[in-house]
C-alpha cells in the first residue's frame, strides 16, 4: 500500500472516531446538564403557579378580614338586622369580590346566613353541593371559639374552592367574636384561565388518580408539601405536578404546568451542530495534513530551494522552509526557520502595538487630533463623529477656529498662542458648531510636537465634550436666580446660618423683625432675638443640624423684634448648602394672631364650660363611624356614669328607660336626607342610684362626604336633666283636668237650670188664656232654650273652651221647626263647615239665629205655606258672616231694626251690638239678614 493511501485511511480514520468522541462526550456530560436545567426550569414555573394560587387565596383572606373585623358584621350576628344583607351581600358585590359563596354563623356555630353565586353566569345560584358538610356541629371552619383565622382548600363535587373563615368581632379587631364569616371561591377553569393570562403559564387541575397523571398520591407522602415532579410528555412536551392540599391536611387535587421542551430541542441542535461543524473541520484539516505530508516527503530539496527565493524575492517573513528528516539540509532549513520565525516575532510585535494604541486613541471617551504646523487637522479619532456629528475626513484641513462658534474664534486665537509656548500644554473651552447647527462645548488640551533639532513641526493633544457639565453649571445658576427671586419676594421670612452667624436674610425677615439686612448680617447671632425659654432649644438643634443628626424640621417658638415686641413663629429649617459650605436654612411665618386667637379660643371655651356647669347642661360628642363619644363632666353626673368610663352606644341604649326609645327618630336624623338634627325627651334609669330621670336632648348632625357617600360622621348635642320641668308640669295637667271637669259640671247644671226655666216658662204660657202673652212666653222658651243647648254641647264637648258652631245650628234648627206647627212644610238648608266659636260669641250668635229662624217660621210661612230656610256661615277663625234667608214673602218696606215693632229684631239688633258686628238686610225676593262680626 502506497504512502499516500496509508495517510489518507488514517485520515478518514481520526476524523470518525473524533466525532464519535465528541459525541459520546456530550451524551456523558452536555444532556444531563440540559436535562437538570429543564426540569429546574419546570420547577420554577410550578412554584410560581403555586405562588400564584397562594396569592389568590390570600387576597380572599383581606377581603374576609375586612368584613370580620366590622362592627356592623358583629351587629347583624346580633341582631340579625336584615338591612345589613341588603346592604352588603347583594348579587353585584359578590361578583364584584369575586367570590362564589359567603355563609355567616352566630356565635352557638349556628349558619345565620349563605348566599352563592355563579360568577360565570352573574347571578345568584344553589348553594355549591357538599359545602353543607363542611359546615356541620364541630366544623374546624367555625372560628367563633377562636381568634386566629383558617384558610386553605375544601373538596367540593363541583371541584376545589379557596376558602377562609375568620371570626367576627369589632372595627377595632378586639372583644369576644360574635360569630364566624366565611367566604369561598371556586379553584375552576375560570380562575385558573384567569391565573394563566397573569402569569403566561399553561396551568390545569388533575385529579390524583387520574390515567396518564404519574401517581401524585405516593410522591406527596414521600416529598412532603411543596413538592414538584417533573415527567416528560414526549419529545416536545414536559409537565411538572405538585399536590393541593386541603384544610384538614389530605391532598385534594393535583396542580400540572405544561412547558415546551425548548431546552431539549436547544441540546439535540447543538449536538447536531457540534457533529456538523467537527466534520466540515476536519475533512480540510485531514486533507491539508495529506498534502503536507506528501509535500515534505517528495522533492524536500526542491521546494526549500524555491521557498528561499521566493521569501528573498516577497520580503516576507512570516514564510517558513518545508524541514523533514535529520539530516545536515533539515538542520539548515531549522536555523533558517529560526531567523525567519524571530523576524517575524519583532514584526507582529511592532504591529500588535500600533494596533494597540490605535485601539486606544478611538475608543476613549475623549476626541484624539493632530495639526501640522499651520494648526490645520491632519488626524481626529472617530469620537468626533459621536460630539459634533462630523466625520473624521470632513474636518481635516480645517482650524479650530473654523469650527468653533465666532464668539470663541477670538479668544481661542490668542489661547492658541499659549500652546505654542508650552511644553505642557493648557485646557481651553470653546464652543464648537454640530453639524446639525447644535453647540456642544469642548475643553482642549495640547502640546507641540516638535523634530530633532526642536522646531515645532505641528500640534498634538485631546478635546473632551463638557456640555453636559456647562449644562449644568447654566442650571445652577439658574436655580440659584430663581431661588433668589422665590426669597426676595416670599411673603414669609427667610435666613441661612452657618454656625452663629447670619449668611442671608430676605426682605420679609427684615420687615418682620424691624432690622435692617447689615443690622442682621453684621450685628446678630443665632439666638440673640429668641425668647430665652426658647433659645436654648433654637441653639441646640442648629448646632445638632449643622452635625447632620436628626432633629425637628418645624417648631414654634417666640422672638424679639427690634422695637422689643415679643411675637410667635411658626419655623420649618432645613440643612443645604452655600458657598461650599452646609448651612441651615430657616423660613418663618408669624403665627402671634393665631395664637392669640387660640387663647381666646380656649377662653371661650372654659367660659362656656362654666356656663355650662352653672346651668346644669351637659354636652356629648359622638363619633358615628367609630362609636365612640367624648361626654362633659354634666352629661356624666346626669347619666350617674363614673368619668373616664368608656362609653358606647349599646351602654347608653341601655341605660334609656323601657318603652323610651327612640329608635326610628335618631334612624331618621342620621339619614343624608333627614332634618339634619334631633330633639328628644325620654326618661333614664341612672345608674349611679337608679332613679328615673326624665333628659332633654337637642342635637346637631355632622355629616361628610357628597351625594351617595354623604353619610353621618359626628353627634353634637346638649343634655339637660328636666325631671323637675316634667313634674311641675304633670301637676300643672292635673290641675287642668279638675278645672275641666269642674268647669263642664258648671255647664252642665247652667243648662239644667235653664231647662228648669225652660219649662216653668212652658207651664206657664200653657195657663194663659191671653195667646200674646202665652205666644211671648214661648219666644222667650226658645231664647232660653238656645242658651241651653250652648251649655249642653260644652259639656258634651272635648274643649269646653269652643263649641262646633254647624252641630249647634243643626240641633237648634231641628229643635226650632218641631215647636212650630208649620215648620213640618218648611225646609231648612244649613251650610256651617268647619267653625268653632268660643261661648261669649256662641250665645249671641245662637240668639240671632233663633229669632231670626223664628220669625221666618212664624211670618214667612203662614197657612202651612211651604218653603225654605237657609242658615250659613262662614269664616276664617276670626273674621265670619252670618246669613239667614228664606223665600217668603219679604220683609215690609221701610222697616226699621232698631225702631221697629218687632221685639225680636230689636233683640237681633242689640246682640249684633255686641258682638261689635254689623247687620244688613237685602231686597226681596223673601227676607235675607247678612250680619258681619270679628272674634275677639
Amino acid at each position: 500500500m502506497r504512502v499516500r493511501s496509508k495517510t489518507l485511511i488514517i485520515a478518514a480514520i481520526t476524523i470518525i472516531a473524533w466525532i464519535f468522541l465528541v459525541y459520546t462526550a456530550a451524551q456523558a456530560v452536555l444532556l444531563q446538564s440540559y436535562t437538570d436545567l429543564e426540569a429546574q426550569s419546570v420547577r420554577e414555573d410550578v412554584s410560581t403557579a403555586l405562588r400564584l394560587i397562594e396569592n389568590d387565596r390570600s387576597s380572599i383572606d383581606s377581603t374576609v378580614a375586612d368584613y370580620a373585623n366590622w362592627d356592623d358584621t358583629a351587629r347583624y350576628l346580633i341582631d340579625r338586622d336584615p338591612g345589613y344583607i341588603d346592604a352588603n351581600f347583594v348579587d353585584a358585590t359578590l361578583l364584584n369580590l369575586r367570590m362564589n359563596v359567603v355563609v355567616l354563623a352566630d356565635a352557638n356555630d349556628s349558619v345565620t346566613y349563605i348566599k352563592s353565586v355563579d360568577l360565570a353566569g352573574s347571578g345568584e345560584a344553589p348553594v355549591p353541593d357538599g359545602l353543607t358538610d363542611h359546615l356541620g356541629p364541630g366544623s374546624p371552619l367555625f372560628r367563633s371559639s377562636h381568634s386566629d383565622r383558617l384558610s386553605g382548600i375544601i373538596s367540593l363535587p363541583g371541584g376545589p374552592m379557596m376558602i377562609s373563615a375568620y371570626p367576627v368581632k369589632n372595627s377595632e379587631a378586639t372583644g369576644p367574636s360574635k360569630g364566624t364569616i366565611i367566604m369561598g371561591r371556586f379553584l375552576d377553569r375560570g380562575e385558573i384561565d384567569r391565573l394563566e393570562e397573569i402569569a403566561g403559564i399553561r396551568m390545569a387541575l388533575v385529579p390524583l388518580d387520574s390515567e396518564g397523571t404519574p401517581d401524585l398520591s405516593d410522591a406527596a407522602r414521600s416529598s412532603g408539601d411543596g413538592a414538584v415532579l417533573v415527567a416528560p410528555v414526549n419529545g416536545s412536551l414536559v409537565s411538572g405536578y405538585a399536590v393541593l392540599w386541603d384544610v384538614y391536611g389530605s391532598p385534594v387535587t393535583g396542580l400540572r404546568v405544561d412547558l415546551p421542551r425548548t431546552i431539549y430541542a436547544q441540546w439535540q441542535t447543538s449536538i447536531l451542530n457540534i457533529i456538523v461543524i467537527l466534520l466540515i473541520l476536519s475533512i480540510p484539516v485531514a486533507v491539508l495534513g495529506v498534502f503536507l505530508v506528501d509535500k515534505f516527503v517528495v522533492g524536500q530539496i526542491v521546494r526549500m530551494s524555491r521557498r528561499i527565493s521566493q521569501i528573498g524575492a516577497d520580503d516576507d517573513f512570516s514564510g517558513r522552509l518545508t524541514v523533514s528528516g535529520d539530516d545536515e539540509v533539515s538542520a539548515f532549513g531549522e536555523k533558517i526557520n529560526e531567523t525567519l520565525e524571530a523576524l517575524e516575532r519583532s514584526r507582529q510585535s511592532l504591529r500588535a502595538s500600533e494596533q494597540k494604541y490605535r485601539g486606544l486613541v478611538e475608543n476613549i471617551s475623549d476626541i484624539v487630533w493632530e495639526t501640522d504646523r499651520d494648526q490645520r487637522l491632519t488626524y481626529l479619532s472617530p469620537k468626533v463623529r459621536d460630539v459634533t456629528g462630523f466625520e473624521p475626513g470632513e474636518a481635516l484641513g480645517k482650524t479650530p477656529e473654523e469650527l468653533a462658534s465666532i464668539t470663541a474664534r477670538n479668544w481661542l486665537s490668542e489661547r492658541g498662542k499659549l500652546i505654542e509656548q508650552s511644553t505642557l500644554g493648557e485646557f481651553i473651552e470653546i464652543e464648537v458648531r454640530r453639524k446639525d447647527g447644535a453647540v456642544v462645548y469642548l475643553e482642549l488640551s495640547g502640546m507641540p510636537v516638535r523634530g530633532p533639532s526642536g522646531e515645532i513641526t505641528g500640534y498634538r493633544g485631546t478635546a473632551r465634550d463638557v456640555t453636559g457639565r456647562k449644562r449644568a453649571e447654566q442650571a445652577l445658576r439658574e436655580s440659584e436666580s430663581k431661588f433668589r427671586v422665590l426669597a426676595e419676594t416670599s411673603p414669609a421670612g427667610i435666613f441661612m446660618y452657618q454656625g452663629d452667624r447670619f449668611v442671608y436674610v430676605n426682605p420679609s425677615l427684615e420687615r418682620e423683625m424691624g432690622y435692617s439686612r447689615e443690622e442682621i448680617l453684621t450685628g446678630l447671632r443665632l439666638g440673640d432675638w429668641f425668647h430665652p425659654d426658647d433659645r436654648k432649644m433654637i441653639v441646640a438643634r442648629s448646632e445638632a443640624r449643622m452635625r447632620g443628626e436628626p432633629v425637628p424640621s418645624g417648631y414654634e417658638a417666640r422672638v424679639f423684634t427690634k422695637s422689643g415686641e415679643l411675637r410667635w413663629h411658626l419655623m420649618t429649617a432645613g440643612l443645604t448648602e452655600y458657598m461650599g459650605r452646609p448651612a441651615g436654612l430657616v423660613v418663618i411665618l408669624d403665627i402671634t394672631d393665631r395664637r392669640r386667637a387660640e387663647q381666646a379660643l380656649r377662653e371661650s371655651e372654659e367660659r362656656f364650660r362654666l356656663c355650662a356647669a352653672a346651668a346644669k347642661f351637659g354636652t356629648f360628642d359622638w363619633d358615628v363611624v367609630n362609636d365612640r363619644h367624648a361626654w362633659s363632666p354634666e352629661t356624666y353626673e346626669i347619666y350617674g356614669v363614673a368619668p373616664g368610663t368608656p362609653l358606647t352606644t349599646g351602654m347608653i341604649m341601655d341605660c334609656i328607660y323601657p318603652g323610651d326609645r327612640q329608635d326610628e327618630t335618631l334612624a331618621a336624623s342620621l339619614d343624608p336626607d333627614g332634618p339634619g338634627g334631633y330633639t328628644m325627651e325620654y326618661r333614664i334609669i341612672r345608674q349611679s342610684d337608679r332613679a328615673v330621670r326624665w333628659i332633654y336632648v337637642k342635637a346637631m348632625i355632622v355629616f361628610s362626604g357628597e351625594g351617595t357617600d354623604r353619610k353621618a360622621v359626628r353627634v353634637l348635642a346638649a343634655v339637660q336633666d328636666i325631671t323637675d320641668r316634667k313634674a311641675a308640669e304633670q301637676r300643672m295637667l292635673d290641675s287642668l283636668r279638675e278645672k275641666d271637669v269642674l268647669l263642664k259640671e258648671i255647664h252642665h247644671r247652667v243648662k239644667n237650670n235653664m231647662q228648669i226655666i225652660s219649662s216653668l216658662l212652658s207651664l206657664q204660657s200653657g195657663s194663659l188664656s191671653d195667646e200674646k202673652t202665652a205666644q211671648a212666653l214661648r219666644e222667650s222658651q226658645d231664647r232660653i232654650r238656645s242658651m241651653a243647648l250652648i251649655h249642653e254641647k260644652l259639656y258634651q264637648s272635648g274643649d269646653i273652651s269652643r263649641i262646633d258652631f254647624a252641630e249647634y245650628v243643626s240641633s237648634l234648627i231641628t229643635y226650632l221647626r218641631d215647636s212650630y206647627m208649620t215648620g213640618h212644610n218648611v225646609a231648612v238648608d244649613v251650610s256651617v263647615t268647619g267653625v268653632s266659636l268660643a261661648i261669649d260669641t256662641a250665645i249671641p250668635c245662637g240668639l240671632i239665629i233663633n229669632e231670626l229662624v223664628t220669625n221666618s217660621l212664624k211670618h214667612a210661612f203662614r197657612e202651612g205655606r211651604a218653603g225654605t230656610i237657609r242658615v250659613a256661615m262662614t269664616g276664617d277663625g276670626r273674621e265670619y258672616a252670618l246669613t239667614v234667608s228664606d223665600d217668603g214673602p219679604g220683609l215690609p218696606p221701610g222697616m226699621n231694626l232698631w225702631n221697629g215693632p218687632s221685639l225680636g229684631l230689636r233683640l237681633v239688633a242689640a246682640l249684633v251690638d255686641q258682638l261689635g258686628g254689623h247687620i244688613e238686610t237685602l231686597p226681596a225676593p223673601g227676607a235675607t239678614f247678612v250680619v258681619r262680626f270679628r272674634e275677639h
